[in-house]
């Protein structure tokens, strides 16, 4: 899935508000599991960046997701 050309207000970042780096791309086996064998963090926001999410996905299949809220993910 190419998450660059994504549209309906939401942004995808390539640096998180803390400084992390992030990936435009992550591709999924047959079996929905991510190829990645380290996990991969997309950051989204809106076009305003008032709200901005971190989905984390790990390799065996688990996914994550976290809020910027105060300097802090929660």
């Amino acid at each position: 899935v190419d998450l660059a050309g994504y549209r309906g207000g939401v942004s995808f970042l390539s640096i998180d508000p803390a400084g992390s780096s992030a990936k435009t791309r992550i591709a999924f086996n047959r079996q929905g599991m991510s190829t990645s064998a380290a996990e991969v963090d997309i950051f989204l926001t809106d076009q305003a960046k008032h709200a901005i999410y971190r989905l984390r996905v790990l390799g065996p299949g688990g996914i994550s997701v976290a809020r910027w809220s105060g300097g802090r993910w929660y």
